[in-house]
């Protein structure tokens, strides 16, 4: 509690001393209780054009290296992180087919390139920042497998595939037999937002053929649903990334339910969604209630703190993922409301720094206890990612419609 209490010190006292700092924060009172309404539209393509943007401004503030990094208000640039390059490569190479963007495409192979020449010997690699020197993570590796095998897909240069043989055979070897990880788990013991390493093996696994990949993904769904979630709630045990597990956060949460969803949907398996569907129907149903989504959720689903952008952009794209499979427009109209919420964060108008233009700030406001005063990078990522899905599901309901209308005139 002290300790916390010296940072917001520090960091107020810091950002007020300089002019353009001390605007930001300014502006961030004045708008802190100011979510917009459901009248209220932003423009999508500008916003996500700004975020991939303030994604190519942080590679290069890299200066000695092609990974990703994020931004503090007071402490500056990080050094990259290799777990968010990795999974930053599939954002960059989708809005750059979409868009026909060389630069962002070029910049994820650049990010992939990189990402190989700082493998462990072990095949993992290493979790936090690289300048934190920190032994490899199961969770961290798998994020950059994900990129690697994104990477490929678009490529098809057979360099990544070396890699992400070692590192999912790595993965393999280091699974218990009931199906979790421990060893290299962060943080210890055990988590269940591991799901969000399956996908990434059974990329691997269309890649490389290997079997084990797909036993090992599946045995961890199979633990997580019966051994980690409360069956009537659907909340999960040991699922927080900061060993609050009384009262995860939401992004832990929402990985997880990801994991299900995209596990579910790979193996035909139906147990998977029902369990992803149950923890994303509860959220909905806070979401509903408090008009809010908190940064944390105890057992019973009651939210505490301010709000998480990654945390919300991820829950809109679980909730986009369930309007594709049900077609329930609820599901997406939730998700189109949380996606105004973090364009309205994003755009802070004049009050902008160099670094801070087209990112999201970890909190909103930003002095929330989620990556407080910090803009990371994996909030630009879902942020993208979240509002590209919400393109691609409206053009679906626009020739619903339209497909709807055509058999009422025939």
């Amino acid at each position: 509690m002290i300790n916390s209490l010296t940072s917001y010190i520090h960091f107020f006292a810091s950002s007020f001393s300089d002019p353009q700092k001390r605007k930001l924060v300014l502006n961030e009172f004045k708008r802190a209780n100011k979510l917009p309404n459901e009248d209220q539209v932003f423009d999508r393509k500008k916003g996500i054009d700004q975020a991939i943007d303030w994604l190519l401004s942080s590679q290069k503030a890299m200066k000695t290296s092609k990974g990703i990094g994020s931004y503090h208000l007071i402490t500056g640039w990080t050094s990259p992180y290799p777990e968010t390059t990795g999974y930053l490569i599939p954002t960059l190479i989708d809005y750059g087919i979409k868009y026909n963007h060389n630069e962002s495409i070029q910049a994820a192979i650049e990010a992939a390139d990189w990402l190989i020449t700082i493998q462990k010997q072990s095949g993992g690699w290493q979790g936090m920042r690289v300048d934190d020197q920190k032994p490899e993570v199961i969770f961290n590796t798998a994020q950059v497998v994900r990129g690697l095998a994104r990477a490929y897909q678009y490529t098809g240069d057979k360099k990544y595939i070396e890699p992400i043989k070692k590192a999912c055979d790595w993965l393999c070897d280091n699974q218990y037999h009931r199906g979790y990880w421990e060893q290299f788990a962060y943080p210890a013991p055990i988590r269940a937002f591991d799901t969000y390493v399956d996908v990434p093996l059974l990329m691997a696994y269309e890649i490389i053929g290997d079997e084990r990949y797909k036993r090992t993904a599946n045995m961890n769904l199979n633990w997580v649903i019966y051994r980690q979630q409360n069956e009537k709630s659907g909340w999960f045990q040991q699922c927080d990334n900061t060993n609050h597990d009384n009262r995860p956060c939401i992004h832990p949460i929402a990985y997880t339910i990801d994991g299900l969803i995209d596990g579910g949907a790979y193996f035909g398996y139906e147990k998977y969604i029902e369990a992803a569907k149950k923890a994303a129907d509860m959220l909905l149903t806070q979401f509903h209630k408090d008009k809010y989504l908190h940064n944390r959720y105890n057992k019973n689903w009651n939210g505490t703190g301010y709000l998480n952008t990654a945390g919300c952009a991820q829950m809109a794209i679980v909730w986009m993922k369930f309007y594709q499979f049900t077609e329930e427009v609820h599901y997406l109209n939730a998700a189109k409301q949380i996606n105004n919420w973090l364009l309205f964060i994003q755009d802070r108008k004049e009050f902008n720094l160099p670094e801070t233009k087209g990112a999201l700030s970890g909190s909103f406001p930003l002095w929330g206890r989620y990556e407080k005063f910090a803009f990371p990078n994996w909030a630009v990522k879902f942020f993208i990612d979240s509002i590209m899905l919400e393109q691609e599901c409206t053009m679906e309901k626009a020739e619903q419609a339209l497909d709807k209308k055509e058999k009422l005139s025939a």
